[in-house]
């Protein structure tokens, strides 16, 4: 499928149960790039070569990291997504929906899910002052110990870091104080497609 119709179906998929999409922008962090969807229309989804595994491969990232590379970090992503915006303007929101397994991470961290349920994580919020704590102490932690915190899932310990330092900077950017996450995403979106043959729509 397209990129327009992967963020159309991303956007559908995650309404189904984070309700409301009036002054929202959805966020999904992936491995090789990062999306940022606006709503269904034309123009309305951008996709960045920001995933956190190709960010992994590009910068050198201690065990655990130094300081100096959690500001790389943050001036990278903060430049990158203030370009990738570009072509909206000065257009804000009143939300930022976070979905993946950054999002979904962060949910069980600050939960301290032992066992994840994924009826916990939808509608998951945590404020832009939160977040960036949970960015300050796991950029303190080394891998071992982040995955020792309960609701850390295995083999994501050491991408958690960028993903949270990336979240920070689009709720700075877009200028947002509220994160709501969503454990639905473009699956449940591609489902739901299938009457109308999961095909552009003309």
């Amino acid at each position: 499928i397209s990129a327009e119709e992967e963020g159309r179906r991303t956007w559908e998929g995650i309404h189904v149960r984070v309700p409301g999409d009036g002054g929202s922008v959805v966020m999904d962090i992936g491995g090789g790039s990062t999306e940022f969807i606006a709503g269904m229309g034309k123009g309305a989804s951008v996709s960045l070569p920001i995933g956190v595994v190709v960010v992994c491969g590009l910068f050198a990232i201690s065990d655990p990291p130094e300081p100096w590379q959690i500001r790389n970090l943050r001036y990278f992503f903060s430049e990158r997504i203030s370009a990738g915006a570009l072509s909206w303007g000065k257009r804000r929101f009143c939300r930022m929906i976070g979905t993946a397994g950054t999002f979904t991470t962060l949910a069980a961290l600050d939960g301290k899910m032992t066992e994840y349920r994924p009826e916990k994580i939808d509608g998951y919020r945590m404020s832009l002052s939160r977040l960036r704590r949970w960015e300050e102490r796991l950029a303190r932690l080394t891998d071992a110990e982040r995955l020792g915190l309960p609701g850390m899932e295995k083999g994501r310990e050491r991408y958690i870091v960028p993903g949270t330092c990336q979240a920070v900077a689009a709720m700075e950017h877009f200028g947002v104080k509220e994160l709501v996450i969503s454990d639905t995403g473009l699956l449940e979106g591609i489902i739901l497609g299938i009457p109308d043959g999961k095909g552009e729509r003309r």
